[in-house]
């Protein structure tokens, strides 16, 4: 199973949203990291096939997915920005009726349903109306829709935006476990959610994807570069006028200061550390 991206932009006049991507998915965990506007909700409505590029191509198994159409369809589950729910339904008319929309057997509905909402933990509540549910309940809900089906690909916008730290460690928990033999896709801009997870990271900025590679990998490219300084208060407003700061913490007296330069800050108390998944990003942003 593989979905290649070939050289896929997508143009609104004179704007380039998305500017010549290429990459190619097989099964694991692939983070997608960029600020607002980098162009990952442009990608990933394309991969959805609710939005056409301007230039390039999505091969699935080869084959170009406007000509698959539907049998395309059939492969991808997904989760939007958006909790877009029906506040009316329960979860179990929720996850039927998404169901009928993608064409199951009632009985093998509710056969699937019977076993995602024990895998995103829901149970308990499937007689609930939606209106009821926290937002990391409803978002749960909503991964529980797009594994309907059986999908090879999954693919999430922002899952984890508006969450508590719990639900965001829930969610990425349950992620990991379904991620077994599918292409599991996360566009997001919070690091966090994908650090210990991911198999693999694209960072984006401007339409473009600016570096990728397995998480450890991308640390490794920036060793040398991540120090923590110990300085007073009134250092605060030098310091961050000279480096990317990453992270500050007061301690007494002192403040510690983690930055990411690509020289060595001379005139201050400081020591090289390891870096992280989120260094890369500011490094690389």
């Amino acid at each position: 199973m593989r979905l290649k991206c070939d050289k896929i932009s997508k143009s609104y006049g004179i704007n380039k949203a998305l500017q010549n991507f290429s990459y190619e998915f097989i099964p694991g965990v692939y983070g997608l990291l960029g600020p607002n506007g980098a162009g990952k909700s442009t990608l990933m409505n394309i991969m959805t096939d609710n939005l056409k590029q301007t230039e390039g191509k999505l091969l699935f198994d080869g084959k170009d997915i406007h000509e698959l159409g539907r049998d395309y369809r059939r492969h991808i589950g997904y989760v939007p920005q958006q909790q877009q729910v029906f506040p009316g339904f329960t979860l179990r008319r929720f996850l039927l009726y998404i169901s009928g929309l993608k064409g199951l057997d009632r009985k093998v509905a509710a056969e699937q349903i019977s076993d995602i909402i024990d895998k995103v933990n829901l149970k308990d509540v499937l007689d609930r109306k939606l209106s009821a549910f926290s937002g990391g309940m409803k978002q749960r809900a909503l991964l529980a829709q797009a594994l309907l089906g059986e999908p090879s690909v999954i693919i999430l916008d922002e899952p984890t935006a508006g969450l508590d730290p719990n639900e965001r460690i829930r969610f990425r928990n349950i992620v990991s476990k379904i991620a077994f033999d599918r292409i599991v896709i996360i566009a997001t801009h919070v690091v966090s959610d994908i650090q210990f997870i991911a198999n693999k990271v694209m960072i984006m900025n401007g339409g473009r994807m600016i570096k990728d590679g397995a998480p450890w990998e991308l640390c490794d490219s920036i060793k040398g570069k991540v120090f923590e300084l110990q300085v007073g208060e009134k250092d605060i407003p030098e310091v961050e006028k000279s480096f990317k700061v990453c992270d500050m913490i007061k301690e007494r007296e002192d403040i510690r200061i983690r930055v990411v330069s690509d020289r060595i800050p001379y005139g201050y108390t400081f020591s090289e550390i390891a870096p992280s998944l989120e260094d890369v990003y500011l490094y690389m942003v």
